[in-house]
């Protein structure tokens, strides 16, 4: 996991990011290191920015590389708009040549998922169907075991159809291209079932579909200032992979902001954000939840206190059966009223007393201001996962920059793999194409590695 955060107000974007990366074998066991690089400059010229949260790699490939490949392809062009240039980036990831290997091994992965959840709920569902009747033929679990795959089917073809980035005919192309190896794989997951080979094909489309949807490995963010854009802006993509040459990406509109006339200030955290939320709100998202779900199960239409307050009332009263759920009904609707209201004026004050200060603040802060508001947010989730007894998923050094439209991506902090006053050919041909001669050969040691 990662911590990372974009604040931006109408100067100046900060980008911050842990550095841990957590590695894990094919027995779920890991080990955590302090030295992933998250934060990178989408372009050597232009004042744009990219992180990158979740799977640190693509198709087998690292995220930096495919990176920095985009940055040296992209030159010294300059794109309108930030929309432009995710557009951009993302064509480029299209396009990337990933082994073909990697390309057979992402689509079985996907189907693997799927499989192995499809026979673990079977495997609960035996267990559950024993403990009730002590005993399940094989007929009725190939049978549950179709329906399953019924269901699955008419799930992944609608969100397909939604969601999905590839068109129908593409689709078709795939399920020829991975029949054989997708049947091998359903072969080793249902060898014990009697599936029939209409059963085997839907279990193909199945996986092929899936594969369109997701799953959702990486987060990428790109932020900052297109040349027609005066305010910053950010865009969230959630990534799976590549599939038939198309990238498999959904945007989150939870990280979408364009800092405008009417919103001076945004404060966006990815990945593992609760103490940046709890910082924000006043109150940890975890508890609000807790706190909401417990008055609703006392004070909601379906609680225990209109349950128990008409139970009273009709027992005192004398009411027929018939005038009881009518009671019932109205105590109801008033106790869920009265809930609704106090949430919503739980939630403005969390609001007018934490979030709208906050963002008032930041609104007015220079550039120094802003990126150590940025690491101190990424600091917050570091620090909590010290003082409690989980994996410390976030941690390391923190990396820190700043984009602003006349300077472009600054580095506040970043941790570099080698020694920069040993290497000054890195930053000589760091800008080795810039078109302008005066800067050739001089040091920009805040430079991206």
């Amino acid at each position: 996991m990662t911590a990372e955060i974009v604040i931006m107000n109408k100067s100046a974007v900060a980008m911050a990011a842990d550095s841990a990366v957590t590695i894990r074998d094919e027995n779920a066991r890991g080990k955590i290191f302090n030295t992933a690089n998250k934060v990178f400059s989408l372009s050597k010229y232009a004042p744009v920015g990219i992180m990158v949260s979740g799977d640190n790699s693509i198709m087998g490939v690292p995220w930096e590389t495919v990176i920095k490949q985009f940055r040296e392809e992209l030159s010294t062009t300059r794109c309108d708009t930030i929309d432009e240039y995710c557009e951009k980036f993302f064509s480029f990831v299209d396009m990337f040549p990933f082994e073909e290997e990697a390309k057979e091994q992402h689509m079985l992965q996907v189907a693997s998922f799927l499989f192995n959840d499809l026979e673990e709920y079977l495997d609960y569902w035996v267990d559950d169907r024993i403990s009730e009747k002590g005993a399940v033929t094989d007929i009725e679990i190939l049978d549950h075991l179709r329906s399953q795959i019924e269901k699955a089917s008419l799930s992944f073809v609608n969100q397909s159809a939604d969601i999905g980035i590839l068109n129908e005919d593409t689709l078709n192309q795939i399920h020829n291209q991975y029949r054989n190896e997708l049947n091998n794989l359903i072969d080793a997951f249902f060898e014990k079932y009697a599936l029939s080979e209409e059963n085997k094909n839907q279990l193909c489309h199945i996986a092929i579909h899936a594969a369109n949807v997701g799953p959702r490995a990486s987060g990428i963010v790109i932020a900052g200032f297109g040349e027609k854009e005066y305010y910053p802006r950010c865009r969230h993509h959630e990534v799976a992979g590549v599939v038939s040459g198309k990238t498999i990406r959904f945007e989150n509109m939870t990280g979408h902001c364009d800092v405008r006339t009417d919103l001076t200030a945004a404060i966006l955290p990815f990945a593992q954000s609760n103490e940046v939320a709890t910082f924000m709100r006043g109150i940890s998202p975890s508890l609000s939840e807790v706190i909401e779900e417990a008055l609703r199960d006392v004070f909601g239409e379906e609680g225990d206190l209109p349950r128990k307050m008409s139970d009273a009332l009709v027992s005192v009263l004398g009411l027929q059966q018939v005038d009881h759920s009518d009671f019932k009904k109205i105590l109801g609707h008033i106790c869920q009223g009265a809930y609704e209201g106090a949430i919503e004026t739980f939630r403005k004050e969390s609001r007018e007393r934490h979030i709208d200060p906050i963002l008032a603040t930041t609104a007015v802060l220079n550039k120094d201001e802003l990126a150590r508001m940025a690491e101190t947010f990424v600091n917050l989730e570091s620090f909590r996962q010290q003082v409690v007894l989980d994996e410390e998923t976030v941690g390391g050094p923190i990396d820190v920059a700043i984009i602003t439209k006349g300077d472009g991506l600054i580095w506040i902090k970043r941790k570099h793999y080698f020694r920069p006053e040993l290497n000054h050919h890195f930053f000589k041909n760091y800008f080795r194409n810039y078109p302008y001669t005066t800067l050739q050969g001089e040091q920009h040691e805040h430079i991206d590695q």
